[in-house]
């Protein structure tokens, strides 16, 4: 970072591989859940995002709706997601 410009190298948005049948536990940090959303996207491999009791309560629907205008599809446990 220098005088107002930040420059980042990164690996793009086709450049993350993910395995097959991934299970990414949150634990209780919803944070985490609704961040990494947006970063697992772009993998036609499903992925598993779980997490402790309280996580598992919370709402997501605010992260999830944006994102199924993507065309992203989400498969919930609960039925108000």
């Amino acid at each position: 970072i220098k005088e107002k410009f930040c420059k980042i190298f990164g690996k793009g948005l086709n450049g993350y591989k993910y395995k097959k049948n991934l299970t990414i536990n949150a634990e209780n940090s919803g944070t985490l859940g609704r961040l990494i959303l947006g970063l697992l996207i772009n993998t036609t491999n499903p992925i598993r995002l779980i997490g402790d009791k309280s996580l598992s309560k919370r709402d997501f629907s605010r992260v999830i709706a944006p994102l199924k205008k993507f065309g992203v599809k989400f498969y919930c446990k609960r039925k108000n997601n």
